[in-house]
């Protein structure tokens, strides 16, 4: 008997130990005190249209092609990349523009620039790659996980950045970090980075070889998505602005 959308989507979130409740949680979290401690600051905005990504994108959109449209398997994964490559783009916008604002350096505004375009031209190159006929999904895994191994090695160097300036600025003050919204969002994602790396670098492979341990390590990468967005959640509610 062929199972219903409910049922297929309770396996799934079976199979990631249920943290991809945790991260759908985490982000109408975060969205809901942004909304709620709104500011007209470029940097906030960018943040709540990331968490509003996360619920529409990669929670509600991708969940809806997988288990309520009748598309086939293949088609499904293709579609889902698609949605994830848009989450890419939507992430490094987000946090490259929020670094850009929080380091003030030449050489970093030049980093940055380097990564955003190197970034960007493989993502559309991957989403013109998914138009193809016969390309396997090893191949579109390899690729797209080579794109995100990328994209948190900029974001790692550019969180290590800003550590470094923390503990090195003279102040004239004691900063409370507690109070700082960009250390809370520096230090989720920079364990958002760190955690997910592992995953992206064997994730394929595991796939083949042991699924067990492919959504076992992909639970891990949900939970340090989640983690980030209730930093997310934690730099909203903070009185001080985004960038400081």
């Amino acid at each position: 008997m062929e199972k219903t959308v409910w049922e297929n989507l309770l396996d799934s979130f079976e199979r990631l130990h249920y943290t991809g409740i945790l991260w759908l949680i985490s982000s109408l979290v975060a969205l809901i005190i942004g909304l709620k401690n709104y500011r007209k600051e470029r940097s906030f905005q960018l943040l709540i249209i990331y968490c509003l990504s996360s619920l529409l994108l990669m929670n509600v959109t991708f969940n809806f092609i997988n288990y309520s449209l009748k598309f086939s398997k293949y088609k499904s994964f293709i579609y889902s990349e698609i949605i994830n490559t848009f989450f890419v783009i939507v992430e490094i916008s987000t946090f490259f523009y929020f670094f850009k604002q929080i380091l003030n350096s030449k050489l970093v505004q030049h980093l940055i620039k380097v990564f955003s375009i190197i970034l960007l031209m493989l993502c559309i190159a991957f989403l013109i790659k998914l138009t193809e006929n016969g390309i396997s999904k090893f191949q579109i895994r390899n690729i797209s996980y080579s794109i995100n191994i990328i994209e948190f090695f900029s974001l790692i160097i550019l969180c290590l950045i800003y550590f470094y300036r923390i503990l090195t600025k003279d102040q004239i003050k004691p900063v409370k970090l507690n109070d700082s919204p960009s250390f809370w969002i520096v230090s989720g994602l920079f364990f958002y980075c760190i955690v997910s790396l592992p995953f992206l670098f064997i994730g394929n492979k595991m796939y083949v070889r042991s699924p067990y341990l492919f959504y076992l390590m992909g639970s891990i990468h949900y939970t340090s998505i989640s983690l980030l967005f209730l930093c997310l959640a934690k730099a909203f509610s903070c009185k001080k602005t985004i960038t400081i």
